[in-house]
């Protein structure tokens, strides 16, 4: 049995890269990344929330500039919730996803790194074909249909408005059209001469001046989802099959039925298609990294994810019953989807991530032949700051001497 355990211990730390803390992490990345180059493989690495994810992307900006990087965040939202996600959270994925398709048809090599969440991998996507038929792309000087144009806004999640602001936003009047595409940071006019493109120009949200030109746009979904008819009939038959006979006052189905969006209607986003995807499906082959305690912050994700569904069955049972007759807390029976139906459950989970490398601060080891990057975090001096002024020059003289002691206490 000690060997058993023994072994299983070696491969564990197999698993680890030693010697790699906050900061030199990022260019542990890069390197890795440029090494998988020549064989055109993305490098995912998945942080523990998307605080760590705007560090990494910055510090790979600072020290790989050569490197493409894409974010993919999570959702802003609890799982099984009655809000839905963000407009430019969903914008940045959707925009994300797509990306990631195009990097498969890139000619040009370079190094490439998907950087991620634990939650925003372990939730499912919407698949790769359906993305990949929805896009709408015009340039200066072409004409266009406005009515097919419209057609794709309604079909794809954008929101008509009178003043474009916000990503999924666009306004209609008379030839002028702004949009405010997914993954762009700023909105766009086009400026019509008949149904022909004169100009496209960037603009201002909140002054609404025009800037910089552009000469093509492509427009890419608003949400994760299309309401389209053929993805219409998809969710009512599928919202049958899973929940059987609807109630007529089921708010959600009857705001699907007749193409209108429903606040939270992204955690029945696997009714509108035949199946999900994984991330994983966008980055074929792709090498993995985790950052420190990644492993087990999923563990507890999915704790607190099956914790909400057995919330919302509870509650639907509850409503169900004689004595709560169609009702709930809120008013309406939330019919919760399955959690493997949403979200990579752990036997899936351990074999997409098989051999998957996870970053340590501390040093692999003695006597071991571990992957060890050889950085060391350096000491903060908190534990002396936090002393009362008359002992921390003390203190610090020990460590640095007098002058340095000086500097760092003043």
């Amino acid at each position: 049995m000690h060997d058993i355990a023994q072994e299983t211990e070696n491969q564990a730390n197999q698993d680890v890269i030693y010697g790699a803390p906050e900061g030199y992490d990022a260019r542990i990345i890069a390197d890795k990344a440029r090494a998988l180059m020549p064989e055109d493989r993305v490098l995912v690495h998945v942080a523990l929330d998307d605080a760590r994810i705007s560090l990494l992307e910055e510090l790979l900006a600072f020290f790989a500039p050569d490197v493409k990087v894409i974010t993919l965040p999570a959702w802003d939202c609890l799982p099984y919730d009655r809000v839905s996600p963000h407009g430019d959270i969903v914008a940045t994925r959707v925009s994300a996803l797509t990306k990631l398709m195009a990097w498969d048809h890139e000619q040009q090599r370079m190094p490439r790194v998907l950087l991620t969440s634990v939650n925003a991998l372990s939730q499912r996507v919407m698949p790769r074909e359906a993305l990949r038929e929805s896009s709408f792309n015009a340039k200066t000087g072409t004409q266009i249909d406005i009515e097919q144009m419209q057609l794709f806004f309604s079909q794809n999640g954008y929101i008509r408005s009178d003043t474009v602001r916000e990503a999924g936003d666009f306004a209609v009047r008379g030839g002028i059209i702004d949009i405010f595409p997914a993954g762009y940071d700023k909105p766009l006019r086009l400026d019509l001469f008949g149904d022909e493109i004169e100009s496209i120009k960037e603009f201002d949200p909140i002054t609404q001046r025009t800037a910089g030109k552009v000469s093509e746009l492509s427009l890419q979904p608003a949400t994760e989802f299309f309401m389209s008819e053929d993805a219409i009939a998809r969710f009512r038959a599928s919202y049958r099959e899973a929940f059987g006979v609807v109630q007529k006052d089921d708010p959600l189905y009857e705001a699907v039925s007749s193409g209108r969006r429903y606040n939270g209607m992204e955690h029945w986003l696997p009714l509108f298609y035949a199946h999900m995807d994984s991330v994983f499906d966008y980055t074929p082959n792709a090498s993995v990294t985790f950052d420190l305690h990644a492993r087990e912050a999923y563990s507890d994700r999915m704790d607190q994810v099956n914790d909400f569904y057995d919330a919302r069955k509870t509650l639907e049972k509850a409503a169900q019953s004689k004595k709560h007759a169609n009702t709930s807390l809120s008013g309406s029976v939330y019919h919760p989807l399955s959690v493997e139906t949403l979200y990579i459950c752990e036997k899936e989970w351990s074999g997409l991530t098989a051999g998957a490398q996870s970053f340590s601060n501390f040093g692999a080891p003695e006597n071991t032949d571990f992957d060890d990057a050889g950085a060391r975090k350096g000491r903060d001096f908190a534990d002396i700051r936090s002393l009362p002024d008359g002992d921390v020059f003390g203190e610090l003289t020990k460590y640095l001497g007098d002058q340095q002691a000086t500097l760092i206490a003043a």
